[in-house]
């Protein structure tokens, strides 16, 4: 259910954000299973990731001036 937004590049990388953003009660869950440790490679993943987004926006509003 992409609406036109979603179909640009800002749009597509919003919804992943927000997607990631939705796994937040689950990374909470896993964190309480799993322990301290695995939460710690999950926030450096997801850090890596959200850096990776902003850098590819950054990129893609450059273009669109």
């Amino acid at each position: 259910m992409a609406d036109a937004t979603e179909k640009t590049v800002p749009g597509v990388l919003a919804g992943m954000v927000q997607r990631d953003g939705e796994r937040h009660g689950a990374i909470r869950a896993e964190i309480e299973r799993n322990g301290t440790n695995w939460a710690v490679d999950e926030i450096d993943r997801l850090r890596h990731k959200v850096a990776s987004l902003q850098a590819r926006l950054t990129v893609s509003e450059g273009r669109n001036r």
